[in-house]
């Protein structure tokens, strides 16, 4: 959840974006144990609340890491949903 406003926000506020569960990774849910597979990674969000802070910042945490399905899962994208 993303509570937050202002004159000065870049970000849309009162949305909800759903994330499938499509993106390869083993990961741990509190629910189930361990699945295999994911909606998109955090790192996206932390990104887009980075930008708003400093445009000049390009990620955070990780680059990238690597899929169950040895693909490359870029770390480094931005939720366009919540940018104005």
């Amino acid at each position: 959840m993303l509570i937050g406003g202002g004159a000065s926000t870049q970000f849309k506020l009162g949305q909800y974006i759903h994330f499938p569960n499509t993106t390869r990774l083993d990961c741990w849910s509190a629910d189930v144990g361990i699945k295999p597979t994911m909606g998109a990674p955090h790192q996206h969000l932390l990104n887009t609340i980075l930008q708003e802070f400093d445009p000049w910042a390009n990620h955070m945490g990780e680059r990238e890491i690597i899929g169950s399905d040895a693909q490359v899962i870029d770390c480094t994208k931005l939720i366009p949903e919540l940018i104005s």
